[in-house]
């Protein structure tokens, strides 16, 4: 709980907001979180890297930020090798003189110096007249990529104090009802880091249709085969229950970078060969 406090703290003293619609930007999403074999079947490129730096402008009559990445690994798509560096745009941002900001819901959220992986949207974004209409000036909102999903496909890199093995989870500020801002998210990396925030990071095992689960869970549904006698189970119904209990847990999900990779990997090589 003293983290907790302290990230209270930090967001309560915040800049001034003005209003955005965030209907106007599509930010609003229903339903679940799109799993990780959703995000990369549904992203154009993937990229592992390092956010070089971040400029928030006044754009007409709103706020954008401007990060830039530069790219270590690309794990989906061509033309982002490594070395290579592009911008990536969202609506919404703060300015410090005068101290002013202006917050859209379910964006992506990065701070300089942040070690990422992005799902992304290469393709020209489609928008309607009345949209275009409420957009003016020198934008980059519908030129840059997007990142799939808002926020659901941005992933933060952190690096074990203890073996210096390299994790990857996502997290979302907002969802706890914090207004997302650098110096919380920093706090919260850190903090999943050392250990100081509960998180889980057992290696994930695949148990086939798209579903996942830690070995805790694997072995949870082989003693129901085993206590049911027939030697049969509803896998698919016992997963969801054991995946869903996982999801209502306190603990952040922290996997290792590696093995995300690899998952990754594997998805794109099935939707090539379907």
């Amino acid at each position: 709980m003293p983290l907790l406090i302290k990230i209270k703290k930090a967001v309560a003293v915040g800049v001034l907001s003005l209003a955005a619609a965030s209907l106007c930007y599509g930010a609003q999403r229903l339903g679940k979180e799109m799993n990780l074999e959703q995000l990369t079947l549904n992203s154009d490129s993937i990229v592992i890297g390092t956010v070089k730096s971040k400029k928030v402008s006044v754009v007409d009559r709103h706020f954008e930020t401007d990060y830039e990445i530069e790219v270590s690994e690309q794990l989906k798509g061509d033309g982002k090798g490594p070395g290579q560096k592009f911008v990536l745009t969202t609506p919404g941002g703060e300015i410090t003189t005068p101290p002013l900001g202006m917050f859209v819901q379910l964006q992506t959220h990065m701070f300089a110096g942040e070690e990422v992986a992005l799902f992304l949207n290469e393709k020209p974004r489609q928008i309607s007249p009345e949209m275009a209409a409420q957009i003016r000036g020198d934008t980059k909102l519908l030129t840059t990529p997007r990142v799939v999903g808002s926020y659901e496909g941005k992933f933060s890199i952190i690096t074990s104090p203890s073996d210096g093995r390299k994790k990857i989870m996502r997290y979302s500020l907002e969802k706890l009802g914090y207004v997302p801002n650098d110096k919380t998210m920093q706090r919260v990396l850190r903090a999943v880091a050392s250990g100081d925030l509960p998180s889980t990071s057992a290696p994930v095992i695949d148990l086939g249709g798209g579903l996942f689960t830690t070995p805790q869970g694997k072995a949870m549904l082989d003693k129901a085969v085993s206590e049911s006698g027939t030697g049969k189970i509803d896998r698919k119904a016992s997963d969801e229950q054991i995946i869903n209990s996982l999801k209502r847990s306190s603990a952040v999900n922290v996997q290792d970078l590696d093995e995300f990779r690899s998952q990754v990997q594997t998805f794109e090589k099935q939707q090539k060969s379907r």
